[in-house]
């Protein structure tokens, strides 16, 4: 490992036990992770098929709560490299919905942003609290959240972070109306998406929904050949 341990004894007391935790649950890997013109120092799970497997085994709802968090998706990385290179946070607050591991909240707290990690499965806020922590030797704000079902949600919300959510058709409605409830009337939502067809009633229902969208395109590595991913930068109408 090529980073220093966190200074605090709260913040390592709280990297303590979540490295420990995680390292049993899901063989913890270390990566210097490459974000372009930057390296990171970053955690994975280790072996994610396993994790998978077990998790189908465990769960009374396999489909529900298959643990698409524990892969790093192309779409993250783009959405990382795209907010590493185009975007200043000026200490704006950030809520990365769908955290997952946590690279898109972590690449925005480079670039000045305040930052909230928010996932319906409490494991994929740990590896995102970790991954904060040894970025940032501090504590990062975590919130249980799924856009799947009702409930009170933070609102004036400057910035939302997304990658790669749209892939549940049903869920589609219901992740736009809570951005819409979220989301500041100034505010900005970054967005990435591998471009699968599934996705296009979701960006045609943000459009409907009152949002304007402009996208761009971000080439990352992929394990067989670069992956082109579409970012999208989605405000409001008017």
């Amino acid at each position: 490992m090529t980073f220093e341990l966190p200074y605090s004894p709260e913040v390592a007391h709280r990297f303590d036990g979540l490295y420990q935790w995680l390292s049993r649950r899901f063989a913890l890997q270390y990566h210097d992770l490459d974000l372009g013109n930057r390296t990171i120092p970053f955690y994975q799970v280790g072996d994610v098929d396993a994790v998978i497997d077990r998790i189908a085994s465990e769960s009374a709802d396999p489909d529900r709560d298959t643990p698409y968090w524990a892969e790093l998706w192309p779409a993250s990385r783009a959405l990382a490299l795209y907010l590493l290179q185009e975007v200043d946070f000026d200490e704006r607050y950030c809520l990365e919905l769908g955290c997952g591991l946590g690279l898109a909240g972590v690449a925005a707290g480079l670039k000045g942003a305040r930052v909230c990690f928010s996932d319906r499965d409490p494991e994929a806020l740990r590896m995102a609290e970790l991954n904060w922590i040894v970025n940032f030797h501090n504590l990062p704000d975590v919130l249980l959240l799924d856009w799947r079902d009702a409930q009170p949600v933070p609102e004036g919300i400057e910035v939302i972070l997304a990658a790669d959510v749209a892939y549940e058709p049903h869920s589609f409605r219901s992740f736009i109306g809570l951005c819409s409830r979220m989301l500041a009337p100034e505010g900005v939502i970054y967005l990435s998406e591998p471009n699968r067809t599934v996705a296009d009633p979701f960006f045609q229902a943000f459009r409907e929904g009152g949002f304007q969208l402009e996208n761009f395109t971000i080439t990352v590595a992929n394990a067989s050949r670069p992956a082109n991913v579409s970012i999208y930068r989605i405000t409001r109408s008017g």
